[in-house]
């Protein structure tokens, strides 16, 4: 389990206190797990979907890929779109809780993905529609968890709680894409497997709930006006825009 000594800017006034990472690297890890995992079942259930309808191998081809391309950017394009007003808000309310916050969106979506597989056939627009909610749930999420790192550990251990994030992140990104078709077998349909993920982001919320609480960084000015310094940030530092930049691309 992962702890870090978090010391304070006057450490002769107050002890040093042991901080548990292992709530935020659970909260995170089932929300990128889920994320996947959903992507995958939607896609094999839009594959059964299309096999109902078109019987020409070279017209299932071309639908199946384009289904894949507007799941994947149903997912990915929030990210680009809402992580710099989630940022902005995560700093107002508190990192915190805003990923409680977002943690229990994350049930509602799921548990309203859940419903859309228990109809016969599935929708698929409610099913790309929940998986877009996810999208921007992550991509809301994206700036406190990483933002509340300084919060929690001492700057000497950063490094190494920003490494433990971003291990598990892609550990669990990994499994979400090999394990979502497996859900659809394993279960005997969509309907379970898409219980099982809801399952799991209530222990994700769960988790959320033991991350040590944290204050509002910043509870003056407007969003908008927050969103516009940040936005001029990037414009003016072209080390920051070319990070950015790549980090979305991959």
């Amino acid at each position: 389990m992962l702890y870090f000594r978090a010391v304070s800017d006057d450490a002769a006034a107050r002890p040093a206190r042991s901080v548990r990472l292992w709530p935020l690297l659970a909260a995170q890890a089932l929300t990128a797990f889920n994320d996947n995992a959903w992507k995958l079942l939607v896609l094999v259930v839009g594959e059964q979907l299309l096999r109902s309808r078109i019987t020409g191998a070279d017209e299932f081809a071309a639908a199946k890929e384009h289904q894949a391309f507007v799941a994947t950017a149903a997912l990915l394009i929030p990210l680009v779109v809402f992580s710099l007003p989630g940022g902005a808000i995560a700093d107002r309310v508190g990192k915190r809780g805003w990923i409680v916050g977002l943690k229990f969106a994350e049930c509602v979506v799921l548990a309203v993905g859940a419903w859309a597989l228990s109809f016969t056939p599935p929708s698929y627009g409610l099913l790309i529609a929940v998986l877009a909610a996810m999208g921007c749930i992550s991509a809301l999420l994206a700036p406190a968890k990483y933002g509340i790192l300084p919060e929690l550990v001492p700057h000497e251990r950063l490094s190494e709680a920003n490494g433990a994030l971003e291990l598990w992140t892609f550990l669990a990104i990994i499994g979400g894409t090999a394990l979502g078709p497996i859900l659809f077998e394993a279960f005997g349909g969509a309907a379970l497997g898409g219980v099982v993920l809801l399952a799991l982001a209530g222990v994700g919320l769960a988790s959320s709930l033991a991350i040590p609480k944290t204050e509002p960084a910043r509870a003056s000015g407007s969003l908008a006006r927050s969103v516009a310094e940040g936005w001029a940030a990037l414009r003016a530092d072209k080390t920051l825009r070319l990070c950015v930049i790549g980090s979305t691309w991959f």
